[in-house]
């Protein structure tokens, strides 16, 4: 076995260009396989038989409308003002995203079974709304009208924000940028 290894190391030394050379292709030709044929990312987990797993499969059952990816809207009144003074507003904006593809549900921040998160002064307030299914099982368009529609939701009495999980990206591409990092490591 010794002199196998060092017949290998002496032949590698002699022709260290071309080992170098072999090794880059191998990495090369692994790498673009990797990319080629490898899957997708996903942050989908499933412990079957845990008490969480039942948890959100209750949920999911019970309440299928909250199992989506959530997104949020604030609102917030210009000074002087309280969001009451806007809430025709609200209420329109709302339903114009309730009417959006790939929505689920979208409440009004001031009904009565599930109120909008609001300051002490009145002054802001979050609306709720969940999408039908989970980060990039829905169209992204819908997003950019979800987006378009709380822009134009802005005025100079009332600013209009989106957050929540709805603006975050389905999935991380793998690249050419990440095989040579790991070839440079």
């Amino acid at each position: 076995m010794s002199s196998s290894l060092y017949r290998l190391g002496r032949l590698m030394a002699t022709l260290r260009w071309k080992a170098v050379g072999a090794w880059i292709a191998l990495l090369v030709v692994v790498g673009g396989l990797a990319v080629g044929l490898g899957g997708t990312f996903t942050s989908d987990i499933e412990i079957p038989g845990t008490e969480g797993q039942r948890g959100i499969d209750a949920l999911a059952n019970r309440f299928p409308e909250m199992g989506g990816t959530s997104g949020q809207v604030v609102l917030v009144a210009a000074d002087g003002t309280t969001v009451d003074q806007h809430e025709d507003e609200i209420d329109e904006l709302m339903e114009r995203i309730a009417e959006v593809d790939g929505v689920e549900v979208a409440t009004s921040p001031f009904d009565d079974v599930s109120p909008g998160t609001r300051t002490d002064d009145d002054g802001a307030i979050i609306a709720q709304f969940q999408m039908t299914g989970q980060t990039g099982t829905f169209p992204e368009s819908s997003v950019e009208e979800i987006t378009e529609l709380v822009d134009e939701a802005s005025t100079p009495g009332l600013e209009a924000h989106l957050g929540g999980q709805v603006l975050q990206s389905a999935e991380v591409p793998f690249g050419a940028g990440e095989v040579f990092g790991i070839i440079a490591a």
